[in-house]
């Protein structure tokens, strides 16, 4: 007998419809999968077990846990400056004489360690000296080029030990009437300044320096600027070419060492001086060691995966203004701080190559274009500063607004950044974001680092990056200035004029977000950005909060619209907070290993493990975040459409019509349960994956009504009990709002699977397989449910002002279980209801 099959158009329709819906949601699934476990990011910091009054306890790096040394070194056998450069990362593609572009020019490490030997030995032939080591040579530019590292490097470069000496820096924004220094340093042999290395644009600040008397001789770049600098001053001017062509020529009339190599060991060589920094009349000289480049050096690499370090391969773009006192040149030059000079060094090591530059053409003007620079580097790294940042997001965002799709793949990338998820090569890049990386001069970016001071950069400008570039955007939090010592113990309360007149510097950044890192924190009930958070400890320093006066006045913005007690936001209640302290090996100058300095900012530790940096709002201003069109932010588009309220929708098309035709009529305006809410937490990613363990491992009345009580209170906290001034829950008596929005369909929709999986009795949620014997089990446990159902009623209509309706889905469920609970559960002879359903018992934990 053959067998027919007829369908008709409806079926067919039917199955096509459910075919696309589970595609899309398994295609939806797969794309918002996330790179890092969410439970890796929930412990990012190792905190100590003690702690003193008045203080936090000390947080560690991760990866340096309390017990263990901090990182001091690379690897083992680098011990100064001379071996970083000389030996390299030792991997199989690095070699000391390989070339790559170093500041626009090809170099090695070779070529590097021979021009700097030259440059000083020539240095010391025109100045008329016996030895390199009598040379007292300043180096004062406004931005790092090959010349002026070399410079740098210069003495510690030297190939016999003797030979050596110590470079001082002075950056221009230092060298003004007001900061500029007025003796050479204390540790300094020398009696007057040998010669000092300069610009065309700084030579005038140069040459102002008391430092500078008629013997000193003035280097500049070029045969142009030697032409420029004559018109200025008496002194005897050279080129830098001029300076390697003396070398030569005293090595041929001469005999020299050049050449020679070290053949004793230079352990003992880490903890001399390097250089010199002058940061300020404030804080004077600040002598730079090598133990102290060698764990910046350790710090910046440890900012990135094992896998994705800089090497030989990589080039690097590190953005430098021209500007004499722009703050920027003053945290990323290694002419200018201690921890420029570091990760110049990570390009020395590694052998990357290294530009400088501005990242776009102007970074006032809302609308700039990529600069010459990037584009001609087409770098894999970049390092910026908050405003670079921010100018590089607008010209990205300028290009994005010309495709008529980048509403729907700004949508799409922001839904995968809450879920943990990015990537580069998706469908909205191909369609929308590889263009505008690419007139951005970004198309192989692979990592970029905001370095600042920490509170300027909201969580927007992270998102607007991510998106847009797909790949990791960090922020390293590094002070702009010097730090405080203290001494070994801290005392609450310390005041700034307690120290003990010492200071010190970083060679590397405090803290640095993982590369991985996506998570979303609460704005305000204002949407005012909060400060994104910068990350946990480096692996070479030490961090801890301390109660000092300007920690207790420090007033910062709170989400419940003021400052309370604590000063801290909603969601930061239990936190430290503190001002900021450290110590470590990347600390330099005027310390030790045991000394704790302060920072003067304030900060707070969230429960992971990461630090963020308070805004004091009358002391700073974020950075503006371009918008992505004229009407709308990105800021606001994170709280919109989320991957999981589609997925949940395809599903409920087939599944659920029906109960999602109940909850759309309840809560027609409410929100996602990814969407920000005033009293949410602040970690959206890590409780949103708690929340979908939790509700799909409940199973118990009781379960669920706690689970529906804990969502109610931190998605619609306005609707809880705990709910309190003029706004307070909309159902209290001379305060009903039948209207209120904002009642989660989340709440709506456990209150639904309450009523349908309530038994004969009428206790909520206590029938879930349908095989429950409903005289046993709990009494009260199903009463935990009531809550969310009452609510649901009175969003309905079912409960007006001054009644009740006598029959309704929600209002009869409710009334089963008050009669249940009145009538029909065990009860003690004075009143009290029985805990079970079999026999009179009490539990000294229930909550009902």
């Amino acid at each position: 007998m053959a067998v027919s099959l007829v369908v008709d158009d409806t079926s067919l329709v039917l199955l096509l419809a459910i075919i696309v819906l589970l595609s899309a949601s398994i295609w939806i699934s797969r794309a918002y999968q996330p790179l890092i476990h969410p439970l890796i990011l929930s412990r990012q910091a190792d905190v100590s077990q003690v702690r003193h009054k008045g203080q936090s306890a000390i947080y560690r790096n991760a990866n340096a846990p309390v017990g263990f040394e901090l990182a001091a070194r690379p690897r083992r056998g680098i011990n100064d400056v001379r071996d970083i450069v000389q030996q390299g990362i030792a991997s199989q593609h690095w070699s000391f004489d390989a070339p790559r572009r170093l500041y626009g020019q090809t170099r090695s490490n070779a070529d590097f360690v021979r021009e700097s030997t030259s440059f000083g030995q020539g240095l010391a032939a025109l100045a008329g000296l016996a030895s390199t080591s009598n040379l007292c040579l300043a180096v004062c530019v406004e931005r790092d080029s090959l010349q002026s590292l070399e410079a740098v490097l210069s003495g510690c470069l030297q190939d016999v030990q003797g030979q050596r000496y110590i470079p001082i820096v002075v950056a221009p924004a230092y060298a003004s009437h007001d900061e500029a220094p007025s003796n050479l340093p204390a540790s300094s042999s020398a009696t007057a300044l040998s010669a000092i290395f300069t610009t065309r644009s700084a030579l005038e600040r140069a040459l102002d320096l008391a430092l500078v008397d008629p013997s000193t001789i003035v280097v500049v770049p070029g045969a142009d600027d030697v032409v420029e600098a004559r018109k200025l001053t008496n002194n005897s001017v050279v080129a830098f070419a001029d300076v390697l062509a003396a070398a030569a020529a005293a090595a041929a009339t001469h005999s020299s060492k050049q050449g020679e190599h070290m053949d004793k060991d230079t352990s003992g060589e880490q903890d001399s001086v390097q250089s010199i920094y002058w940061t300020g009349k404030m804080a004077g000289w600040i002598e730079v060691t090598h133990s102290s480049l060698l764990s910046g050096l350790t710090a910046q690499l440890g900012f990135y995966p094992a896998d994705a370090i800089p090497t030989f391969h990589s080039h690097v773009f590190v953005e430098q203004p021209s500007s004499l006192d722009d703050p920027a040149s003053l945290r990323l030059g290694a002419a200018s701080t201690p921890a420029g000079l570091a990760l110049a060094l990570v390009t020395l090591y590694t052998g990357a190559s290294l530009t400088v530059g501005l990242l776009t053409s102007s970074l006032s003007d809302r609308s700039p274009l990529a600069s010459e620079q990037v584009l001609q580097a087409k770098p894999d790294m970049i390092y910026a500063s908050p405003t670079g940042a921010s100018a590089l997001a607008a010209v990205l965002s300028k290009a994005t607004r010309r495709s008529s799709l980048s509403r729907a793949a700004i949508h799409a990338k922001l839904a995968a950044l809450r879920h943990g998820a990015l990537s580069n090569d998706g469908l909205g890049d191909r369609l929308v974001f590889a263009k505008s990386r690419e007139q951005a001069g970004c198309s192989q970016l692979k990592s970029l680092i905001i370095v600042g001071e920490g509170p300027v950069v909201p969580q927007a400008l992270l998102d607007n990056l991510r998106l847009q570039l797909g790949c990791p955007v960090m922020q390293s939090y590094l002070p702009l200035g010097h730090l405080l010592v203290h001494g070994s113990h801290i005392t609450a309360g310390v005041r700034p004029q307690d120290p003990l007149n010492r200071v010190a510097a970083l060679t590397a950044p405090i803290a640095t977000t993982h590369a991985l890192d996506l998570q979303a924190f609460a704005s305000d009930d204002r949407h005012r950005p909060l400060p994104a958070h910068s990350g946990p400890p480096s692996v070479a320093l030490e961090v801890k909060l301390v109660e000092t006066a300007k920690a207790k006045s420090l007033r910062v913005v709170s989400d419940v619209g003021s400052s309370n007690a604590a000063g801290t936001h909603a969601g930061q209640a239990q936190d430290p907070v503190g001002e900021i302290f450290v110590r470590g090996p990347c600390l330099t100058g005027h310390t030790d290993a045991s000394s704790w300095c302060a920072t003067g900012d304030v900060g707070t530790f969230r429960s992971n493990g990461t630090l963020v940096v308070l805004r004091n709002i009358a002391a700073s201003e974020m950075v503006d975040v371009p918008a992505f069109s004229a009407k709308q932010s990105p800021a606001k588009r994170a709280a919109r459409t989320t991957p999981h309220a589609l997925t949940t929708l395809m599903t409920a098309l087939c599944l659920f019509l029906s109960c999602v035709g109940t909850v759309a009529a309840l809560a027609p305006s409410s929100r996602s349960l990814h969407a920000k809410r005033d009293g949410a937490s602040p970690n959206d990613t890590l409780v949103d994956t708690a929340i979908m363990g939790m509700l799909s491992s409940q199973r118990a009345s009781w379960e669920h009504g706690v689970a529906q009580t804990a969502l109610l209170e931190m998605r619609a906290g306005q609707w809880s009990v705990f709910a309190g001034g003029d706004n307070g829950a909309p159902y209290r008596p001379g305060q009903l709002r039948p209207q209120a929005a904002g009642l989660s369909p989340l709440i709506v929709s456990m209150s639904y699977n309450s009523v349908r999986a309530q038994d004969r009795l009428g206790k909520l949620c206590a029938r879930v397989t349908g095989d429950e014997n409903a005289t046993e089990g709990s009494a009260l446990d199903p009463a935990s449910c009531g809550d969310g159902v009452l609510m649901a009623a009175f969003a309905s209509g079912e409960i007006s002002e001054t009644t009740a309706a006598a029959q309704g889905f929600w209002i009869s469920a409710a009334s089963n279980m008050l009669d249940y609970l009145l009538y029909n559960a065990p009860k003690a002879p004075n009143g009290a209801i029985s805990h079970r359903s079999t026999g009179v018992v009490y539990w000294s934990g229930e909550f009902w």
